[in-house]
């Protein structure tokens, strides 16, 4: 199944291109699953950023009183 975009004037059309013997229904039914996968994968990625920003942040915090460890040590 392929999607195109043609430009028809000053207007694009999206064309779907169907496998043979394939219905309109059967890849309206592939969309949607394939739909669903991408956005859980979407969400999922979006789940590991958040953790990976946390650790991060964190890390600097701990960063920050290392530093200020050195600062009041070297002083």
């Amino acid at each position: 199944m392929s999607i195109t975009t043609t430009t028809s004037g000053n207007k694009e059309v999206n064309m779907v291109q169907l496998p043979d013997g394939m219905s309109r229904d059967e890849a309206l039914a592939a969309l949607r699953q394939r739909r669903r996968v991408v956005t859980q994968k979407i969400a999922n990625r979006k789940r590991e950023l958040r953790a990976l920003v946390a650790e991060v942040q964190s890390l600097e915090t701990e960063l920050a009183h290392i530093e200020q460890g050195e600062d009041l040590l070297s002083s």
